[in-house]
């Protein structure tokens, strides 16, 4: 279920987005396309093009470490460059031209909010949702990450496991992404759980709710 938090921290942040595309359900469907249309000689075609941008001098920086015993050092290092010298044969860098790349995708990234649903064939659901916050270095972020603690154990898993009837849920925050992330899972009650993630605010601000 943590691929269905790569979905709602997606739209908040550059990184976000980039980890939902390799790690996230979007990387699954191209998995899947990718067996399913047996596009071996493509993915090969691709996995070559990157070989020969960081091998055959496209990566502005490139460094090996060989770590073996004494003896063996000049054998390893004699290997390693075999098979740099090989792997940069297989082709020469790609030219810079217009074809958009990783680093012109997240400067060109623009921060907003969105709504997903995805229908899978299953009797129960999973539901997240997440709010950009602050930093790490920022002086909410312990209070932050302790409310995430106070809010899955006194809150959350009372609303969402005990009265909704999912098999768990809750809150984190992540002060190294800037995040505040909610979920449930196996859960068959979804829509009134995201009504319970909007209430959390309410909950958490009620003198009283946290002792």
């Amino acid at each position: 279920w943590s691929r269905w938090q790569l979905i709602t921290k997606a739209p908040h942040s550059p990184g976000a987005a980039l980890e939902d595309r390799m790690d996230g359900l979007e990387s699954v469907v191209e998995l899947q396309r990718i067996v399913r249309e047996d596009a071996i000689d493509e993915t090969a075609q691709k996995l070559a093009e990157i070989a020969a941008f960081v091998f055959g001098g496209g990566a502005k920086v490139l460094r090996s470490r060989i770590s073996a015993e004494e003896g063996a050092v000049d054998a390893a290092r004699e290997g390693l460059e075999a098979f740099l010298n090989g792997v940069s044969a297989g082709g020469s860098a790609a030219a810079a031209g217009d074809e958009p790349t990783v680093a012109s995708a997240m400067a060109a990234f623009e921060a907003g909010s969105a709504r997903t649903f995805l229908a899978v064939p299953t009797q129960t659901n999973y539901a997240a949702a997440t709010l950009p916050t602050v930093p790490y270095v920022h002086e909410d972020a312990p209070a932050l990450y302790m409310l995430a603690q106070a809010l899955s154990t006194c809150y959350l898993h009372r609303e969402i496991r005990e009265k909704g009837g999912a098999y768990g849920g809750g809150c984190s925050a992540s002060p190294l992404s800037g995040n505040f992330s909610f979920t449930s899972y196996r859960d068959p009650n979804q829509l009134a759980t995201l009504d319970v993630f909007k209430a959390s605010g309410e909950w958490a601000a009620t003198s009283g709710s946290i002792s």
